[in-house]
Parts: C-alpha cells; sequence; structure tokens
C-alpha cells in the first residue's frame, strides 16, 4: 500500500476556491463595467444637456436672425462649425486626438414647417441635411423639443445621443430649434474606460482571490494532510498517536477517533503478538511426528480456525509396542479453548505414564479436574484408544466425540466406535469404555473432530459422518497422509469461501494388508 495522495485534496479545493473567486470577481467587474458604463452615459446626457443650451446662447449673442430661413443657412453654418471647433478642443483634453474630432456627428439649426409634426433643417454642418425635413413625432424627446430642452437615445443606434433645445426670440417666442448629435466615438472612449476599469478590478480581485484562496486551502487542507501522514503511519506499521493541530471543529474529533484507533490497533497488535506466540507453543504441544509402529501407517494434524485452538491430537507410545491415540476438542475455539487444552494434555500425559496406559484412569482424572478448574459451560469431547501394535487389539473410549470410523477390508462396510459416555467436565461419574475393537490386516481407522463432520456449505448441509466414510472408501488403496489431504480438499470446497467456522482434526490409522 503507497503513500495516500495528500496534495490531491489540497489541489482540488484550491482550484474550487479559485474558480468560485474568480467567477465572483468576474461578476463584480461586469457589474461595475455596467454601471460605469451607465453612470458615463448619464453624464454624457448632462453635458450634452448643458453644453447644447451653451451653444444656442452663443449662436444668439453672436447674431442669430429675427426670423430664420434658409436664406441664413451661410451664417448660421459658420456659427455652428464655429461652435463644433470650439467643443472638440474642449473634448480634446478628455478624449484625445481623433475621438474628439469623430464624437461631435453634427449640429443643425430646424425651424417649424407648415406640417406641425415636422421641422425643417435650414442649417447643419452636415450641408447635404440642408433642406429636408425632420419627423418630430417619433419619441417623445422629439415632440417636447419644441417646448424644453430633451435628449434622446437614437432608436438607430445604442451609441447615439441626440439633444434639441428651442430657440427663443427675446420676447420668449419661440424661433426654432437646435439639435446636437454625440455619437459612438464618444461613447466608444467611454466603454474603454469603463472596460479598463472592469479588467483592473477583475485583475486585483483574481491576485486577492489567488492569495485568499491559497491561504484558506492550506488551513484547510492541513488537518487533513495530517490525517493522511497519520494514515501512512499506520499504513507503514508505525502504531504512533497523531500529533494534531488544534482546529476546534470537526478535524478534532476526527483525530481524537484516530488517536483511539491507532490506541486499540497497538493493542491488537501486542495481542495479535502474543496469539502467534500461543499458536506457537500449541503447536510444540501437537506431535511433531508419527509415531514408528511395525506394520502400521498413522498419520494426525490440526488445523485452527483462529491462531489458537481447543482441538488436541496425541500419539502416547509404550515400551511393549502398545500405542495411546488420543483426540480431543475442547467447546469453543480460539485462545479460551487452547489453555483449557494445554491443561488437560498435562493432566493426561501425566497419569497415562503413571499408569503404565490406563486409558480409563488418565482420562478420568481428566474429568476430574475439569470439574475442578474450569467455570460452567466448558466441556471437553475426547476419543481415546490403546493399540496393541502386535494383535491390533484396540481398546477405547469416547466421551460425547464424534464417532470414529473403521473401514473393514474384508467387507468393505463402515463401522462406526459410537460415544460411550458423556463429554468430561460436566458430571462426577465413571467414564466407560466400549467394547473391544480389532483392527485387522487392511483396515482403516479415522477419528475426528465435528469441525470436520458438522462443517456447513452454502445451503447449511452438513458434510456429515455419510461423506468422510465414502471418501474412506473411494481413497482407501492410498496413504493415511494422502487419504487426510484428499478428505481436507473435500471440506474445504464443501464450505462457503473464507475461513472455516471451527478447528479440524484427523487421525487416521492403518494396518498394513
Amino acid at each position: 500500500m503507497g503513500p495516500l495522495p495528500r496534495k490531491t485534496f489540497h489541489n482540488r479545493l484550491l482550484f474550487g476556491l479559485l474558480l468560485v473567486s474568480f467567477s465572483l470577481a468576474g461578476a463584480c467587474a461586469v457589474l461595475l463595467f455596467l454601471a460605469f458604463e451607465e453612470n458615463e452615459r448619464e453624464e454624457a446626457q448632462a453635458w450634452m444637456q448643458a453644453t447644447i443650451v451653451q451653444l444656442a446662447e452663443g449662436i444668439q449673442t453672436a447674431g442669430w436672425p429675427s426670423v430664420p430661413s434658409a436664406q441664413d443657412s451661410g451664417f448660421l453654418r459658420s456659427r455652428l462649425v464655429d461652435a463644433r471647433q470650439a467643443l472638440i478642443r474642449e473634448l480634446d483634453g478628455a478624449l484625445g486626438e481623433p475621438v474628439a474630432q469623430n464624437s461631435i456627428a453634427n449640429i443643425a439649426v430646424m425651424v417649424r414647417t407648415g406640417d406641425s409634426s415636422s421641422a425643417r433643417v435650414i442649417a447643419a454642418i452636415d450641408e447635404a441635411e440642408e433642406g429636408s425635413d425632420h419627423d418630430m413625432t417619433l419619441t417623445q424627446a422629439r415632440r417636447m423639443g419644441w417646448e424644453q430642452l430633451t435628449v434622446e437615445d437614437q432608436p438607430d443606434s445604442e451609441q447615439l445621443l441626440r439633444a434639441y433645445v428651442p430657440i427663443r426670440s427675446a420676447d420668449g417666442e419661440i424661433q426654432g430649434l437646435l439639435r446636437m448629435d454625440l455619437n459612438g466615438s464618444y461613447f466608444d472612449n467611454l466603454w474603454l474606460e469603463a472596460l479598463a476599469g472592469a479588467v483592473a478590478v477583475f485583475v486585483i480581485g483574481s491576485l486577492l482571490s489567488w492569495l485568499i484562496s491559497r491561504r484558506f486551502s492550506r488551513a484547510l487542507a492541513q488537518p487533513v494532510e495530517a490525517l493522511a501522514g497519520g494514515m501512512d503511519a499506520v499504513a507503514g506499521g508505525r502504531l504512533e498517536p497523531l500529533d494534531f493541530p488544534a482546529t476546534h471543529d470537526e478535524f478534532d474529533a476526527l483525530a481524537r477517533h484516530f488517536n483511539a484507533m491507532v490506541d486499540d490497533l497497538r493493542d491488537r497488535e501486542r495481542l495479535k503478538k502474543d496469539l502467534l506466540a500461543a499458536a506457537a507453543v500449541q503447536q510444540h504441544l501437537l506431535p511433531t511426528s508419527e509415531p514408528a509402529l511395525d506394520g502400521y501407517d498413522v498419520f494426525g494434524s490440526a488445523r485452527y480456525c483462529d491462531e489458537t485452538g481447543g482441538d488436541y491430537f496425541d500419539f502416547l507410545p509404550l515400551p511393549d509396542q502398545r500405542l495411546g491415540i488420543i483426540v480431543a476438542d475442547v467447546s469453543g475455539h480460539g485462545l479460551k479453548s487452547a489453555l483449557l487444552m494445554t491443561a488437560m494434555r498435562a493432566v493426561l500425559h501425566a497419569t497415562f505414564n503413571e499408569s503404565h496406559g490406563d486409558l480409563v484412569k488418565a482420562v478420568q482424572a481428566v474429568n476430574d479436574q475439569l470439574l475442578r478448574d474450569t467455570q460452567a459451560g466448558a466441556f471437553v469431547t475426547a476419543f481415546a484408544g490403546l493399540l496393541d501394535a502386535g494383535t491390533g487389539r484396540l481398546e477405547w473410549l469416547s466421551a460425547g466425540h464424534d464417532p470414529a470410523l473403521v473401514l473393514r477390508a474384508q467387507t468393505g462396510e463402515i463401522e462406526a466406535l459410537e460415544a460411550t459416555g458423556i463429554p468430561l467436565g460436566i458430571l462426577a461419574q465413571p467414564v466407560q469404555t466400549g467394547p473391544v475393537c480389532q483392527i485387522n490386516r487392511g483396515d482403516l481407522l479415522v477419528v475426528g473432530t465435528d469441525g470436520v463432520s458438522q462443517c456447513r456449505n452454502a445451503e447449511g448441509d452438513f458434510f456429515g459422518l455419510d461423506r468422510l466414510g465414502s471418501l474412506m472408501k473411494r481413497h482407501r488403496e492410498e496413504s493415511v497422509q494422502a487419504i487426510f489431504q484428499q478428505i481436507m480438499s473435500e471440506v474445504v470446497a464443501f464450505q462457503p469461501p473464507g475461513p472455516a467456522a471451527d478447528d479440524m482434526t484427523l487421525v487416521l490409522l492403518s494396518r498394513e494388508s
């Protein structure tokens, strides 16, 4: 397992914060641009209103005809041209050339015609417009232009403003209209100014967003990286508590849970080491090799579902070609059963050796010791046999244990050695032996624990003694070790995938033909 990619979270968080921040900066820039543009347009209207009034007053002061007509077009045009030049000079400082030159699109003087809905242009900077009629009904600004100063947006261009101001005689009579057009060049400059301001806001906002997001993302990512570092350490086998920076939020709770988990893992690691040590000790208590018995093939093995278990088998050889065979199963499995099995083994060995192979005395001693030392509910099933190798005579007893199976070579039938009493450690009563079993040439004896016969498949069916007997018949010509391997393979295949539910032990003995 490699180290956790801690930078991934930081980079994603930073990217997300920057995306949000840049979006906000962009939105602010757009809003500022629109507000600035609207403000500049309003200022342009105000400037036009003030300018056209001054322009009208200047033309009147320079000599306004008492009754303006087309005959005055040359005089008026020259005044309009002078006024335009003055306005351009005024705009030069603010807009610069050639923007100012192109900003004042046209200035015209209009008078009423016979039709009240139109006005005739009698003088204009754009001479081509002179003599043309101007529709005064299109907008409210045009309709009101005869009475007061008005400014309109041209319907054919969002960038063009047009202002009207009435020209009055000394006694207040309206003699004509002065019209001035401010074109797109003026607004292009304003638009550029607004855009420059918006870009500046976006750049500054983005820079600030980068700095703030980077700092904020580091602050948020630091606890995550600390946790990731702790997980890397745990994955590498270093079970050390996390030195976590205080954040006073959910990360503090995560750090506390993490450190509690590390403490628990450390305890579990110590327990696992102890269990492995116990398993090694228990394995040394089981036979490390098969007994050398002339004319017989003997094999035994125990497989535990945990590190330690409660199954036990043993071979107890005596000098006169007799062999004690013990198979036992302590209730439950795991360390508790293993400790009970160890105590049982010590009592069994001591009593069996002292009594020179007295099965009843040895097993009775185990029962008495279990009644004194164990708590209620703990018990042991056991099969004990004493084989005379020379005659094939097998004395045996079974304290609540699974039946031992004997495959007879002569008939091919299976003989079951059923239990002769209840499990050990339950009642203080004498143990009883079963009828003597004769192991003839070619016969096969198999003694197992219930972990073999009572293992279940996915449908809940037991493996059972019948399957075990069938395997004995099918592989009877093979060595007992090969038969053991065949049985265990079938049991493993019979069970659902995963660890076994119980310990499994088998002892096999066959007499040569």
